[in-house]
């Protein structure tokens, strides 16, 4: 292996294994140990006739190429059991971990790793990854066929895990870094990264966040998280975010609160809004005017596919709904919809008007939750659109909205 080549671990998994006397089994998996800019890869997890669970062969000597590991001539035999010290199996704990890419501030799942050998020393360099979402999905799966094509080579040193324990564990969020464009990130996302820290951290995160992104971070954490950030709040930052979430959403964070707590805040709030969220607190059928959400992805019906692909990471990084575009007229009445499946399967220069689906089924904002519920149930939708009488786009009530408890009356909703 030259000082300039590059091996990923995809290519490595399953390669031979020589030692001086042959054959000793397959490339499991590489042990490494953290430096201060890349892990160095210390050694191999071999697979082999011995049953279950590799054993470790030392990397200093070996030669790596395209068909076969050949280690060192000083290798002791039989391979050992034992992982090397302060080492930890990459591909165990690496493949399909979260990570935050702080170069572009994008959560990305690792798929693959880069190698390389430095003045003797094997090092990696970089994590392949792909994005989140129903996109990076798509992008996953082409990356197991095409791994260096369909995804994003991030350097180690942009790399950071998600929770510590994905990764190297010395490795974690680098608030400061992190907190100036967490607006960048999509809230579910921001939320998994939340999710992933230390109380202490959290709140400190928490607390370098702008009022609209804590909004909506919060009706993404799970309830214990959730929980826990505004116990340490006080009733008028609550007060302030709450302001900015829609009411549904604002009930449902309010619900993890003690009714003294959530009258408190209540008792903060613009009085329609605080109504709103008190009916949305009292057991009873929720319509979809309450539940519904504004944040959906509208085009003219003339766009191109190719135009609607190079705009589409701009607009869905915040939106709730991005698995269906809506096409709109110039009055903004709902004319139809594009799913994904057909928009990565038009050709570029395809206009949106002539591969939606029209005559979608819709919601009307008075309509209850109970009526959307049926439609998700038949018709297996991941979001309705709602419309007015005059058929304009309001918004969507999402399948996830629809089955939150205070959708469904009695449901428990912490």
């Amino acid at each position: 292996m030259t000082p300039s080549r590059a091996f990923f671990l995809s290519e490595l998994r399953g390669l031979p294994v020589l030692g001086p006397a042959g054959p000793l089994g397959r490339v499991a998996d590489l042990a490494v140990r953290e430096l201060l800019d890349s892990p160095e890869v210390v050694g191999l997890a071999v697979s082999g006739s011995w049953g279950p669970g590799p054993r470790f062969a030392p990397l200093a000597g070996a030669v790596i190429s395209r068909q076969e590991v050949r280690l060192g001539p000083d290798v002791s035999l039989p391979l050992s059991e034992d992982l090397p010290a302060g080492a930890m199996l990459l591909g165990e704990r690496i493949i399909d971990g979260a990570i935050v890419d702080t170069q572009g501030l994008e959560l990305k799942v690792v798929t693959d790793a880069r190698l390389e050998q430095r003045q003797g020393q094997f090092l990696i360099t970089g994590l392949v990854c792909a994005g989140t979402g129903w996109l990076g999905g798509v992008a996953r799966v082409l990356a197991r066929l095409w791994p260096r094509r369909w995804a994003w080579l991030v350097p180690w040193p942009k790399a950071r895990a998600l929770p510590p324990d994905l990764c190297l564990p010395s490795v974690g969020v680098k608030l400061r870094g992190l907190a100036r464009e967490t607006g960048r990130l999509n809230p579910a996302d921001l939320a998994c990264i939340l999710d992933g820290l230390d109380h202490t951290r959290r709140m400190a995160l928490f607390h370098r966040l702008g009022i609209r992104t804590a909004a909506a971070a919060l009706d993404e954490l799970r309830p214990k998280a959730r929980r826990e950030i505004l116990r340490g709040l006080g009733a008028k930052r609550i007060a302030a975010v709450m302001e900015q979430a829609a009411p549904a959403k604002a009930a449902r964070v309010l619900s993890v609160l003690s009714a003294a707590q959530a009258d408190e805040v209540l008792a903060l709030l613009p009085r329609d809004m605080a109504k709103r969220i008190e009916t949305l607190l009292t057991p009873q059928e929720a319509t979809v005017w309450d539940m519904m959400t504004q944040s959906v992805i509208a085009f003219p019906p003339q766009t191109r596919v190719h135009e609607l692909m190079a705009l589409f990471p701009g607009q869905a990084r915040d939106k709730e709904v991005y698995w269906y575009v809506y096409v709109t007229g110039r009055d903004g009445e709902l004319l139809g919809l594009v799913d994904y499946h057909a928009i990565l399967s038009a050709p570029p220069e395809t206009a949106l008007e002539d591969i939606m689906t029209r005559g979608v089924r819709t919601l009307s904002p008075t309509d209850t939750m109970a009526k959307a519920r049926r439609l998700f149930d038949r018709y297996w939708f991941r979001a309705v659109p709602v419309v007015d009488q005059a058929g304009v786009l309001l918004g969507a009530v999402t399948w996830r909205d629809a089955m939150k408890p205070k959708a469904v009356p009695g449901a428990d909703m912490a």
